[in-house]
């Protein structure tokens, strides 16, 4: 391949990844789950340095073959339509096409063993994905505690799997085959999958608050006012209601968001963890409120040493459901409404779902 239209190919390669780069920014900005990610990404040149001086050392090629460079043109089209349609839509998936993209150009620049030789920091940049200590804590029902706790983990995990790959490698002469490493990220991808299918259920029907009532049975309202934050948190959203209703024995905080754009909303446990809460447990569970089946996400959670429970879900005037997954890959249609409602444990957890659908009842 020629120079020139190696570096051509290059560049167009790296352009996808830099423009996830401001969201990537942005998150390390906003959430302080991802701030110290900044930190991984100051070290990706030295691992990338000690991972290609590992190659040369070991001296590993691998044939070339016309045949594998026509799978690799074909999957670098591919990927790229792909990010066009869906790179902006869903950040996490756009990262992950964007890095895709670049690891294909490297492939048909350098050839597949100098890519093969980058898999530790490959996982290094996967592991800066944001939002990713959701998507660990949703999909393995397990919690990775503060906020510095997650960052010690992904390093050394990272540094980890570094070690393994760059001994193995010293050890045996040779990469594990592009074939055998797809395969095992497959099935990673396919056992996830099934992890989250297990504690599926399914939509609930259409619920929405009226949230203009002050005042109804035994419920009265009091009007916060919005923040900064909420109009920083969610730029794009057409209303922002936030409310604090009181009956005789309790109370609950009401947040209604009409969503102008699905990418604003963020799954509520992260919302949570950032602020400092202990989130204790999570579940998907319905609400029967007058006929109907709310499919709520339920949520307990420790906050200033007082415990809380949260009900999350999304309505769009034909189904409700309290899985952001589900919300996020539908339609970015302009009907959706998100409800959070939070109120103190301080009964027995039938007598709280009760007032909350006593609440819910009231206020439809």
């Amino acid at each position: 391949m020629k120079k020139y239209f190696k570096s051509l190919l290059l560049f167009f390669g790296a352009v996808p990844l830099a423009c996830k780069m401001p969201y990537l920014i942005g998150s390390w900005q906003s959430s302080p789950f991802e701030k110290y990610d900044a930190y991984i990404w100051l070290f990706m040149p030295l691992f990338i340095l000690v991972c290609e001086f590992v190659r040369r050392v070991v001296k590993i090629e691998l044939a070339k073959e016309a045949v594998r460079k026509k799978i690799v043109v074909s999957l670098l089209i591919i990927f790229s339509v792909a990010f066009v349609l869906l790179g902006f839509s869903l950040n996490a998936l756009g990262l992950v096409l964007a890095l895709s993209i670049l690891l294909l150009a490297l492939e048909l620049s350098f050839g597949r063993n100098v890519v093969l030789a980058q898999i530790p920091t490959i996982l290094f940049v996967l592991l800066t994905i944001p939002n990713l200590s959701f998507w660990i804590s949703y999909c393995f029902n397990v919690s990775l505690g503060g906020l510095m706790s997650f960052f010690l983990y992904k390093i050394l995990f990272g540094i980890l799997f570094m070690i393994v790959w760059i001994v193995r490698t010293l050890q045996t002469k040779r990469y594990p085959k592009a074939r055998s490493i797809i395969f095992v990220v497959v099935v990673v991808v396919i056992s996830i999958f099934a992890e989250m299918r297990t504690r599926d259920i399914p939509n609930g029907d259409s619920f929405c608050i009226d949230s203009s009532k002050m005042k109804s049975g035994d419920w009265l309202g009091t009007r916060n006012v919005q923040t900064a934050d909420d109009k920083r948190f969610f730029p794009h959203a057409k209303k922002i209601v936030r409310k604090i209703y009181y009956n005789k024995t309790s109370n609950l905080s009401l947040l209604e968001i009409e969503v102008g754009d699905t990418s604003d909303i963020h799954p509520v446990e992260i919302c949570l963890r950032s602020s400092g809460a202990l989130v204790k447990s999570t579940r998907q569970i319905y609400l029967e409120v007058n006929g109907k089946k709310i499919q709520v996400n339920e949520i307990f959670f420790k906050n200033n040493e007082q415990l809380f429970v949260s009900y999350s879900f999304f309505s769009n005037g034909k189904i409700s459901t309290g899985y952001f997954t589900k919300f996020r890959l539908s339609a970015n249609d302009n009907n959706w409404r998100h409800y959070q409602i939070v109120t103190p444990v301080d009964k027995s957890e039938i007598e709280i779902r009760n007032r909350i659908k006593d609440f819910l009842h009231q206020m439809m």
